[in-house]
């Protein structure tokens, strides 16, 4: 999985070795969250705006 930020934008990202957390945020009014999992079951992706 890759992930890049549209300008603008800012990333952090978290790890464990079962799942992956990036977040993309504009600074002030946006952030969208993506997850991705695989503990005992194929990849799953989710995404949250929050």
């Amino acid at each position: 999985m890759s992930a890049t930020p549209e300008q603008n934008w800012s990333m952090q990202v978290w790890t464990n070795p079962e799942w992956i957390r990036v977040d993309f945020s504009d600074g002030a009014r946006a952030t969208v969250s993506v997850f991705r999992t695989w503990n005992g079951h194929p990849p799953v992706v989710e995404t949250v705006d929050r």
